[in-house]
């Protein structure tokens, strides 16, 4: 088997492709599909150049699972070779994982965007036709949103080129329903004064609202603070908090009813593994103000 894989290789790699060698071109990838086979899928990947673009995102697409594969033998898991493989196709795993690889290291702003990349890719029926389980796809929304909420500069919620919200603003995603978003609109330390990060998550906020499918729906914003200092001191600035996001999404043209709420401490953010942050990126996650759509 792998003389005929390198007898194959070399041949893609030296005759011109004609447009009636797609056929068998397909056909070959499709056997080094089956055998995991990158050096084959590599070839027929080149050879498809001018064969239906069909036909070589298939290629990458299985090319890319093939260096996935390869990756993730390795201890550790071969970041590097995960990064290459998105040159050829974006598989929802190798996305996911390098969330997680991101997020260990703790670079939250490249793990929330590796998060939400992959649930571009699940949202796309053409690229994931057989979506992972509910807890799957539950988990990985909860950890773009986890690793949004404590990067240090804000990550934009993903979109499609449809416009359909599919990151961490989206109430559901291919029929799995998620909880409230919680967004990282963050304020200076004791005030109602927005962080630049705050204020970034506020103008994201106002386009996603303005390209919702049920614009000026109802929205409830719902503040929350960290358990640090007096309850009812707490309580107070959480509805502030809730006050001045309301007031901000009214001054730029949201045309729903809002209501504004704070819960201050009582509602701490539970992440879904406590014990994979400290104690200060706990309270940091409790720092966020919701977002429920009626």
């Amino acid at each position: 088997m792998m003389f005929r894989s390198c007898a194959l290789t070399a041949m893609l790699m030296a005759t011109p492709v004609q447009a009636q060698d797609c056929t068998a071109i397909g056909d070959q990838a499709r056997i080094a599909a089956t055998a995991l086979d990158e050096a084959a899928l590599t070839a027929t990947y080149a050879a498809a150049d001018r064969c239906d673009p069909a036909l070589k995102t298939w290629i990458g697409q299985r090319l890319a699972a093939a260096m996935y594969n390869r990756a993730m033998k390795g201890s550790p898991v071969d970041e590097a070779a995960l990064e290459q493989s998105l040159r050829y196709g974006r598989p929802w795993q190798t996305l996911a994982t390098l969330g997680d690889i991101a997020a260990g290291r703790r670079d939250f702003a490249k793990a929330a965007a590796r998060y939400q990349d992959a649930l571009i890719e699940i949202a796309d029926e053409v690229a994931t036709p057989r979506r992972p389980g509910d807890a799957i796809l539950v988990a990985l929304r909860s950890k773009a949103e986890e690793a949004a909420l404590l990067s240090p500069t804000y990550v934009k919620s993903a979109r499609m080129r449809s416009g359909q919200q599919v990151g961490l603003s989206a109430d559901s995603l291919r029929g799995v329903t998620f909880r409230p978003a919680a967004l990282p609109v963050q304020f200076v330390f004791d005030s109602t004064e927005l962080t630049t990060k705050g204020q970034d998550a506020l103008v994201d906020l106002v386009s996603l609202l303005a390209n919702d499918s049920a614009k000026g729906r109802e929205i409830i914003l719902v503040g929350h603070t960290d358990a640090k200092g007096d309850a009812d001191y707490n309580l107070r600035l959480s509805q502030s908090r809730a006050m001045v996001v309301k007031e901000y999404l009214l001054r730029n043209g949201y045309r729903g009813t809002i209501r504004a709420e704070g819960r201050g401490e009582e509602q701490p953010y539970e992440p879904d593994d406590k014990s994979a942050y400290s104690e200060a990126e706990r309270d940091q996650m409790s720092r966020r103000v919701e977002l429920i759509r009626r």
